[in-house]
């Protein structure tokens, strides 16, 4: 009876010893199953360090790029503020320029208008002038035929006491000749001084290339504005 208890409680014994050696081992198996995994979620934070780490670097060199556009932008607004400026001097001058084109082109047309007129005024003046000088001079001419032969021809007798009197008339007719001359003389000057005047005027009147250099100007600036205008527009997106 004694003997029968002993091995009962000696497989009881060996019955608890096999099962806590089972649960040792299972605990020993879940203790290494759980170092793996514990040391996989170490290698997995360590990897999601380094991604933290890279993101960051990244969002400090996109801030550091947002940074230097912004300070390009900053100078670049700043430059198309000035062309803008500079665009704006520059079409207030080619809009002083061309009004003045236009007055001094006007002023020319009106100068050569006015020179013409007084141009065929003086060659009027001129002809009349001259055909007064021929009358003059055949005038001359007949007093001098008639102190050379002192006979009326229209009574068939000598002139008497006329001879002081023809030569008054023809000193004076002479003075009168030699005024009309000088008179002449001056006309030709001035119808010269007029021809020159009008020259000048010609050669100082802004030909047909001036028109097409400023036109050229006016379609460079506005080339100019719209590409500056582009460029504002794709600066400020």
């Amino acid at each position: 009876m004694i003997r029968t208890y002993s091995n009962y409680i000696t497989e009881a014994v060996r019955s608890d010893r096999n099962l806590y050696s089972k649960n040792l081992i299972e605990s020993h198996d879940e203790i290494s199953e759980m170092k793996r995994k514990l040391k996989i979620m170490n290698h997995q934070i360590n990897q999601l360090k380094e991604e933290i780490q890279g993101k960051e670097q990244i969002m400090l060199n996109v801030i550091a790029e947002r940074d230097v556009l912004g300070t390009q932008l900053v100078r670049r607004n700043d430059e198309l503020a000035l062309l803008y400026e500079k665009l704006k001097i520059q079409q207030l001058t080619l809009n002083k320029g061309e009004l003045q084109y236009k007055t001094r082109l006007e002023d020319l047309r009106t100068s050569l208008q006015d020179n013409v007129s007084n141009t065929d005024d003086l060659k009027r003046e001129i002809f009349h002038v001259q055909r007064e000088l021929l009358r003059e001079r055949t005038r001359c001419r007949a007093l001098e035929e008639e102190l050379e032969n002192p006979m009326n021809v229209h009574r068939w007798r000598k002139l008497e006491g006329s001879d002081q009197i023809l030569q008054k008339r023809l000193i004076q007719k002479a003075e009168e000749v030699v005024q009309k001359e000088l008179l002449i003389q001056e006309k030709k000057k001035s119808y010269k001084k007029k021809v020159s005047t009008l020259s000048l005027i010609h050669s100082r009147q802004p030909g047909p290339e001036v028109a097409e250099q400023l036109s050229i100007y006016q379609e460079t600036l506005k080339a100019k504005t719209k590409q500056l205008k582009s460029l504002a527009s794709e600066v400020n997106k």
